[in-house]
């Protein structure tokens, strides 16, 4: 299981009056994995220094 996975199952046992914690933890779990990515590929793009 994925971290957006259990952050996702982590909120539904939270108390409903606490909506803006649980869509913004949901939100910034679904961002975790395209972070990564777009870092990666930042990364892979920089031009190799050869010594």
């Amino acid at each position: 299981m994925d971290i957006a996975e259990k952050c996702f199952n982590l909120s539904g046992d939270l108390p409903k009056r606490r909506y803006a914690l649980i869509s913004q933890l949901r939100k910034s779990a679904e961002n975790i994995s395209s972070n990564i990515a777009e870092g990666l590929a930042e990364e892979l793009q920089k031009p190799k220094q050869v010594l």
